[in-house]
């Protein structure tokens, strides 16, 4: 079983969400001993917190996108089809 468990901070958000899946799927069929079911529950929380972690740096990478050059969210409204944004300093 030491095998599944890769080190989780190399994992991309898709690969993460992936083993998590994967996890409540065996945990759900309810034919793995205790011990295990326990060591995948503990990995099915770490794998979930790194997605968690992903998710939100994403969303702080957005933000500074959607910022003008004054800091304050400029929203989706402003962005034009060709890419470009109102109201943001290109650099």
């Amino acid at each position: 079983m030491n095998e599944d468990f890769a080190d989780i901070n190399a994992l991309s958000f898709e690969d993460a969400l992936s083993k998590l899946q994967e996890i409540t799927n065996k945990l759900e069929k309810g034919n793995i001993m205790l011990e295990d079911a326990v060591q995948f529950y503990v990995y099915a929380c770490r794998l979930q917190a790194h997605c968690r972690q992903k998710l939100e740096s994403a969303h702080r990478q957005i933000d500074v996108v959607l910022s003008n050059k004054d800091g304050v969210a400029i929203g989706v409204d402003n962005i034009s089809t060709d890419g470009s944004m109102d109201g943001v300093e290109s650099k």
